[in-house]
């Protein structure tokens, strides 16, 4: 194949890939069992690594929502979200919403 392809299990544990696939997704495959949601939220070096950080947890979140809806009881997938919902990086926590700057004074309207 000459395209990077990587496989990934319904908890985004990533469990195989070619040589081209772990060469994109090197830093992921540094952990002791590679996971691309533990990556997303809790690694630091997500935030440069992906394009969009923020596009990236949305739809990492999806993906884990939608396993989830499929099936609920799933032990590993359940204890995947509690773990992320329990381990909070500060580095990597959402920031807190920008406040609108104020309109200048002369588009006010009386």
């Amino acid at each position: 194949m000459a395209v990077p392809a990587v496989v990934l299990n319904a908890q985004q544990d990533l469990i195989a890939a070619n040589l081209m696939g772990r060469a994109l997704f090197a830093p992921h495959f540094e952990a002791d069992k590679p996971n691309l949601a533990r990556f997303v939220f809790l690694d630091p070096r997500a935030r440069d690594f992906y394009v969009d950080w923020p596009l990236a947890r949305r739809m990492t979140a999806a993906m884990l929502r939608l396993e989830a809806g499929r099936d609920p009881l799933k032990d590993d997938l359940t204890a995947l979200v509690g773990e992320l919902s329990t381990l909070r990086n500060p580095r990597t926590a959402p920031r807190p919403p920008r406040k609108a700057p104020n309109p200048p004074p002369w588009t006010a309207v009386p």
